[in-house]
């Protein structure tokens, strides 16, 4: 699909939303590295850089993974803006837990992340969970998470300092 609409000649960027690990198609990274029209860009959900909280969000994949991924999207499309969502607080997340997380992150020099807090919503697996993490906790660590991100989110953009780009 993306290889056809960059065929359009009335298109001259696409971009594509987020798109989940477990859905990213072969060929996705050739495309994107030789095709001018496809942004380098891939927002890819990580929710937790922790393998217990990953089995309790029911996520089919682990955070080595999801790491081995993102260094493979690097290696294979040049200068590729990589982005995530994080969420802190999910019932159970110990801090080693969230530290698991932060860890992964600041390897992985996401070019930014969301950070959300959890909370309940009705009808999800999840909701049947006790919210056992203070929302005090859960602030504090996402505070700790957005500086992070914008610290790499700047480290990003500092990359590019003196390369030409189309904006």
């Amino acid at each position: 699909l993306l290889s056809a609409l960059s065929e359009l000649p009335q298109l001259e960027r696409i971009r594509m939303s987020s798109i989940e690990l477990t859905d990213i198609p072969d060929g996705l990274f050739d495309l994107m590295s030789k095709n001018r029209k496809v942004c380098r860009h891939l927002h890819v959900p990580l929710q937790s850089g922790d393998d217990n909280v990953l089995r309790r969000m029911n996520r089919p994949y682990t955070a080595g993974e999801f790491a081995d991924f993102v260094r493979h999207a690097r290696e294979r499309i040049p200068d590729v803006a990589i982005t995530t969502d994080i969420m802190v607080g999910f019932p159970g997340e110990t801090i080693d837990e969230f530290e698991n997380s932060y860890a992964l992150a600041k390897s992985l020099k996401f070019s930014r992340m969301h950070v959300f807090r959890y909370s309940r919503r009705p009808g999800t697996a999840a909701s049947e969970l006790e919210d056992d993490v203070s929302d005090f906790e859960k602030d504090r660590r996402s505070r700790q998470l957005i500086e992070l991100g914008k610290e790499l989110s700047r480290a990003f953009a500092e990359s590019f300092i003196g390369k030409p780009v189309s904006v």
